[in-house]
């Protein structure tokens, strides 16, 4: 089994029946059931987060998602959790514990708020801590354009975090730098350096052009009107990320340890996320 590829499946909404959640695990059950690259799937917290840093949580809760998935599928699991949301510190150590505990799950991706604002709960440097000295394996996310994001990456990985997600890519400039960036400072810190999960989704229209932008991928207009253009803007969406994974490994591969994390962020994009996982099978 392929250590270095990981899918990544959103929650039903809070507000979907029990008949849509049990067809939509199905789909996921018999699709991931030919998915045998697959070792890991992760699951999101979606949040929406308020002016004022009050969270308001719009699926259901990824612990319980995974405890389904569990009983349909053999794959490790890594749960997302924005941390900061918390009310107080101590909070965040029971979750941690209680997640560890009562519902088996002791890999997670820590996640910071939206704002620079004070938040009750920890930071994300806090949160590596804390789980580090329970000997809790983790990770964080790599947001490209974040200013001195390889200085930021290089701290949290000294925190103890052991990998990287990175933001949904469709551009391989700003990525690629970043890895450059972030391996020197590991070597300047005497670091090794953490595994980085590509993030790559498919496209199967303009609405979901405009969602990943509100999401903050950034897309340049030469690949919207490409995929525009296409006679099938999924299939183009499919190829392009090939040719930008490509470019990826060309400018910055072996630097890092390098993976994938597959997308298919809407469950109409599940076959093409399908196709994309069979690709990096042969590819990655």
């Amino acid at each position: 089994m392929n250590q270095k590829i990981m899918y990544e499946i959103v929650p039903p909404s809070r507000r979907s029946s029990e008949q849509y959640r049990e067809k939509a695990i199905n789909s996921l059950a018999d699709s991931l059931s030919r998915m045998k690259s697959v070792a890991m799937l992760d699951i999101p917290e979606i949040v929406e987060e308020n002016y004022c840093g009050r969270p308001y949580y719009k699926n259901i809760d990824n612990r319980e998602f995974a405890s389904i998935l569990k009983k349909r599928i053999s794959k490790d699991i890594v749960i997302n959790k924005v941390v900061p949301y918390f009310s107080t510190k101590p909070k965040f150590e029971e979750w941690l514990d209680e997640t560890a505990k009562k519902h088996k799950i002791e890999k997670f991706v820590f996640v910071g708020g939206t704002f620079k604002m004070p938040y009750p709960g920890p930071s994300v440097l806090e949160a590596n801590r804390l789980a580090h000295s329970k000997g809790l394996t983790f990770g964080n996310i790599a947001i490209p354009t974040r200013p001195d994001e390889a200085e930021n990456l290089a701290a949290k990985t000294a925190a103890g975090c052991g990998f990287f997600t990175t933001q949904i890519l469709f551009e391989p400039e700003k990525i690629s730098n970043v890895i450059k960036n972030y391996a020197e400072e590991c070597r300047k810190q005497n670091l090794k350096p953490s595994m980085f999960y590509l993030s790559f989704s498919p496209i199967s229209d303009i609405w979901d052009v405009e969602f990943f932008e509100w999401l903050g991928v950034h897309i340049d207009e030469k690949t919207k009107l490409r995929l525009m253009q296409a006679d099938n803007a999924g299939e183009e969406s499919v190829t392009i990320v090939q040719e930008i994974y490509s470019k990826i490994v060309s400018q910055a591969g072996g630097i890092v340890p390098m993976g994938v994390n597959i997308e298919q962020v809407a469950l109409h994009n599940l076959q093409l996320s399908e196709k994309l996982v069979e690709w990096f099978s042969d590819n990655g």
